[in-house]
């Protein structure tokens, strides 16, 4: 039913499918309205309007790469719009399953295209709320209308007597009783739908938010004139003002049709970039006006502006701190350079496909920019900043660990020292005091007790401050190396570099030593370990491998990828390599300056 081609930029382009779907709908809405046409010739002209608007745009959304599913909805729409007017036919127009169509499917139009609207511009309804919302409108409306027809006769639902009704118990005051429910739950239902979709108004933004205000603009107008009807309706109110509610009704439902076209139009217009846009994004003097520009153009205030360089991860944010695509859930859309190579990439919203063209455009203009060099001096001295400050930082924590290390050994381990030495005073003035008496064994055994109690605490404080800071790491990394793993129950080889690097170096190197070990003795099941270190070229190096089980991964909140975050903060990188049944070997490497 739909002709469409591709056109050069690669956008699918409308053939002759919504000018079919729009003839066709109108013949059959024209034949639809025949019986009434020199009665009501302008309500039949609406009626008309109504049919084929919904048809051609139903059409001119299967046309659309991102919303053709719903082109579905609208053209069933359409056909329940169509049949819900056939009670205005003369009896003799009344034959098989046409009343019962009309009965059953008559409010369809509401529903399908209601479901339309909320979907738009996603093919499927994401909340759990609205999927509930439109299966109890679905039920209430094909489900209730079907149980009034089993409960009446046709002719009680302004039908000819002689029509195919599925009569299974004909009981007219129960027939009305539930015919109200139904009716009431429908008014209802209706009323809530712009209630639904401003929810979801309040909670979109940017792109997202632009393309549903049509929809809603259509639903609210539909929701509160066709709920105004049902509830004349209900209340059996007769006359020109019943009249005039559903001529009006008539004339909301054409705005639905008109909201889509208007949406998809401002799509299509926006899809690409103005001479301004490119002129904001090519004016921009640092990273962070450009992402400012890129925000602005895009409509996309959470937009990421990641720039190519050669940290670790291998992208920088505006601010100069590494950036790790692979973490992030949003659309990634390459920057290329003038040449076609890769030098950033745009974190945008997911939304922003469906303006692929403009996105696109966006970020050739902003690798343009990056490749005139001004771009590329700015991140370079933000770099620079950047880590000059990490590795203060880093020291500066080092520094702080080194003296909560020293206070713990040198002042909580001389007064536990001193508790020691006065229990031993103890012991010995009981002995002299009170002989061999059963009482002084008691006693004594309790001193002995406390004794042990103290010297257990003092090995757990120098534990503890070793894990702090290690105090005989100020020897050198070997020497700490090979006392942490004395007595370690593996076979542990050391291959240590004896030339010394920075504390901070020294010190991560440590711990990630310390960490691998610790690992493969309690996870791993291995039955050795080797530790080679290395310094060349200002870069060290630290490789820990072990013949375990393997699967080792840097999990979050985990002490390796808190050792990986270290490591970084020094411009350094961190390998795990770890296939089931094949071992692990992390491999650090960290610059010295």
């Amino acid at each position: 039913m739909v002709d469409v081609h591709t056109g050069a930029a690669g956008r699918r382009v409308v053939g002759w499918g919504p000018v079919i779907a729009t003839v066709v709908a109108g013949v059959f809405a024209g034949l639809s309205w025949a019986p009434r046409w020199e009665d009501d010739f302008l309500l039949g002209v609406l009626y008309l309007l109504d049919v084929a608007s919904f048809a051609a745009t139903g059409a001119f959304l299967l046309s659309d790469g991102r919303t053709g599913r719903l082109g579905w909805g609208m053209i069933g729409a359409s056909f329940c719009y169509a049949v819900s007017w056939w009670w205005i036919w003369p009896p003799e127009w009344h034959v098989g399953p046409v009343p019962l169509i009309s009965f059953v499917l008559g409010y369809g139009w509401f529903v399908v295209g209601g479901l339309a609207l909320v979907r738009y511009p996603e093919p499927a309804l994401r909340r759990r709320h609205e999927q509930v919302y439109f299966v109890t409108l679905a039920v209430w409306v094909f489900g209730g209308k079907l149980v009034v027809a089993a409960l009446s006769r046709p002719e009680w639902k302004r039908w000819d007597a002689g029509a195919w009704w599925p009569t299974i118990v004909a009981d007219r005051p129960l027939s009305e009783l539930v015919s109200s429910v139904v009716g009431g739950g429908v008014t209802v239902l209706a009323l809530m739908l712009p209630v639904l979709l401003i929810y979801r108004v309040r909670r979109s933004q940017g792109l997202e938010r632009a393309d549903m205000l049509p929809a809603t603009a259509a639903a609210v107008s539909i929701g509160v004139v066709g709920g105004l009807y049902l509830i004349a309706v209900q209340l059996h109110v007769r006359g020109h003002f019943t009249d005039g509610l559903r001529a009006l009704s008539t004339l909301a439902a054409l705005v639905a049709p008109v909201a889509f076209i208007v949406s998809i139009l401002q799509r299509r217009l926006k899809s690409g970039l103005s001479e301004d846009d490119i002129r904001l994004i090519s004016r921009s003097e640092t990273i962070e006006q450009m992402q400012a520009a890129l925000r602005r153009v895009l409509d996309d205030q959470t937009l990421v502006l990641a720039v190519r360089s050669a940290s670790p991860s291998g992208y920088l944010a505006p601010s100069g701190y590494p950036l790790e695509l692979g973490e992030h859930t949003r659309w990634q859309v390459e920057v290329p350079d003038r040449g076609g190579r890769s030098i950033g990439a745009l974190l945008v919203d997911p939304t922003l496909h469906r303006r692929e063209n403009a996105v696109r455009a966006a970020a050739v203009a902003c690798g343009i920019a990056l490749n005139d060099g001004v771009l590329q001096r700015d991140l370079t001295t933000k770099l620079s900043q950047s880590q000059r400050s990490r590795r203060r930082l880093t020291r500066a924590s080092l520094n702080e660990m080194q003296r909560i290390g020293h206070e713990l050994h040198d002042g909580v381990n001389s007064t536990l020292q001193a508790v020691q030495a006065h229990l031993t005073r103890i012991r010995v003035h009981l002995r002299r005091q009170m002989g061999g008496t059963d009482q002084t064994t008691e006693l004594g055994d309790a001193v002995n007790d406390a004794q042990a109690a103290v010297q257990v605490a003092v090995k757990e404080l120098r534990d503890l401050a070793r894990g702090i800071h290690p105090e005989v790491l100020e020897e050198g990394l070997h020497s700490a190396l090979r006392r942490k793993f004395d007595g370690v129950p593996l076979p542990i080889t050391l291959d240590i570099d004896d030339r010394r690097t920075p504390l901070e170096v020294e010190f991560l190197m440590y711990r990630l030593a310390s960490e691998a070990v610790n690992n493969a003795l309690k996870h791993a099941d291995a039955t050795a370990v080797a530790v080679t270190t290395g310094v060349a070229d200002g870069v060290a190096t630290v490789r820990i491998s072990d013949n375990g089980r393997g699967g080792a991964r840097a999990e979050p909140d985990s002490g390796l990828e808190a050792l990986r975050e270290g490591v970084r903060s020094l411009r350094g990188e961190l390998t795990i390599t770890s296939a089931p049944g094949e071992g692990t070997v992390i491999e650090g490497v960290i610059p010295c300056e």
